[in-house]
């Protein structure tokens, strides 16, 4: 249904197409029509397209299409869209620059984005400790962060 709402003209619809066709999910995976989908929502600055486009890019390109997608996902953070900041935060992460993982993360819990701020904890884990990763943890999962409670489950006292 997403494929024929985009079909018939709506953002929101291509904008959910062409995740699915990034994911997979419930269709055969296919990145390449999933950028042809979302390449002319992040033209038009519709920011969830650019963050999806954005995170195909730095998962699944070369290193110039890892930095283009890098470039977008920023633009969607700074245009507040909360969930981007934590996906460049994580992409910051993998590639080892904690600290501006952390900015990134910071940023987007700063907006009540829980799960960046259980983020937070995870790289408070790696740098201090359990002790201290497991009080954050459970701060964040008694605030609603559902994968906060499950790191905290996940960890014996």
């Amino acid at each position: 249904h997403f494929a024929r709402a985009c079909e018939l003209g709506s953002r929101q619809g291509c904008d959910a197409w062409g995740l699915v066709l990034a994911e997979g999910r419930g269709v055969p995976r296919d990145e390449d029509r999933a950028r042809r989908v979302l390449e002319p929502l992040c033209e038009a600055r519709v920011w969830p397209a650019c963050r999806g486009l954005g995170l195909l890019l730095v998962q699944h390109t070369e290193d110039s299409g890892r930095i283009r997608g890098a470039g977008l996902l920023e633009e969607a953070c700074l245009a507040d869209d909360w969930p981007a900041c934590t996906v460049l935060g994580g992409h910051f992460e993998h590639e080892g620059d904690l600290l501006g993982a952390l900015r990134l993360f910071s940023y987007a819990c700063n907006a009540d984005l829980l799960h960046a701020c259980s983020r937070i904890a995870a790289l408070e884990y790696r740098t201090t400790g359990e002790r201290s990763y497991r009080r954050l943890l459970l701060r964040y999962c008694n605030e609603g962060d559902a994968w906060a409670c499950e790191e905290v489950g996940r960890r014996p006292r």
